[in-house]
């Protein structure tokens, strides 16, 4: 019997053990935690996002310069969440905090959430997440459109009947989405153009020349295949062109690969060839002995 009682009492130690382990952890006394909170890609500071001890209602929110302060224990977790960033945790180990959060758009290429007031606000980024100026944004059926700034910013006041939100770039493919809230992220993938430069036998052109007409002055040569590949908008003309051949220029297809034949040009002037005269050959004196070269 005493034994029955001495191994249900070490039992029952062991469980209170177990459950004390928790219990300290969690009591464990709080130390003051600092930090602060940026935002990529722009490096800008997160201004009023909420900082919160993972599992209770203890938290705070960043300052004008993204900067926190609140008491923690150590080995605890923060979460960091804004609207339009990706929630962030990170573990409590005694030492100024650098969070840095990552908009949604990284992920998704597009974006939709509440919280502004009045009109559609957003940004427009590429796929590298830089700042993409100059795209249109236009809100349907209105009609309605304005451009994107310096920093890809756009704001839009639509019409009550407007549902979708389109924005367009000439290197881009546009993309279209619903209307479901007041700010936006939006990221843009560039239009490839692929081809192939072919004599009239269909044979590849080697080194020929693409680029686009009223671009940037960019240009492009096919490789050994005659290929090439270009990062253009739909509806752009590339000028090709290669010696002895007639130039052309044709409409881009970002759909399908596209092929273009060039035509021998007749009236093409000949290359023109530099003649060399030969060498003579001064012969040598008597004062001069030949040169012996050695091995």
């Amino acid at each position: 019997m005493a034994r029955i009682f001495h191994n249900w009492t070490l039992l029952v130690t062991l469980f209170m053990a177990t459950l004390a382990i928790p219990v300290a952890a969690q009591t464990a006394e709080p130390q003051p935690v600092t930090g602060v909170v940026i935002c990529a890609p722009d490096w800008e500071p997160v201004i009023g996002a909420s900082v919160m001890l993972k599992g209770t209602r203890i938290g705070a929110a960043t300052d004008y310069d993204g900067r926190f302060s609140l008491k923690a224990p150590l080995g605890s977790t923060l979460e960091i969440s804004f609207v339009g960033m990706e929630t962030t945790e990170v573990k409590v180990d005694g030492l100024s905090l650098y969070i840095l959060m990552m908009p949604r758009k990284f992920w998704n290429g597009w974006v939709c959430f509440g919280g502004v007031q009045e009109g559609l606000f957003g940004h427009v980024y590429d796929r590298f997440g830089g700042y993409l100026s100059g795209a249109t944004v236009l809100v349907l059926p209105s009609g309605r459109s304005t451009t994107t700034d310096d920093k890809g910013d756009f704001n839009l006041m639509p019409d009550a009947g407007d549902t979708l939100l389109r924005v367009e770039h000439p290197y881009y493919e546009p993309r279209q989405g619903q209307i479901d809230g007041n700010c936006f992220d939006i990221s843009l993938d560039p239009l490839l153009v692929r081809g192939q430069v072919v004599d009239e036998n269909g044979e590849p052109i080697i080194a020929a020349k693409v680029k686009v007409k009223d671009g940037d002055g960019t240009v492009i040569h096919t490789d050994l295949d005659g290929c090439f590949s270009y990062w253009i908008g739909i509806g752009r003309t590339v000028e090709v062109s290669y010696p002895g051949y007639k130039s052309r220029e044709v409409e881009t297809d970002c759909c399908t690969p596209m092929t273009i034949a060039l035509e021998i040009d007749g009236n093409a002037p000949l290359p023109e060839f530099i003649s060399c005269p030969q060498p003579t050959r001064k012969p040598l004196s008597k004062e001069t002995p030949p040169v012996n070269i050695q091995d």
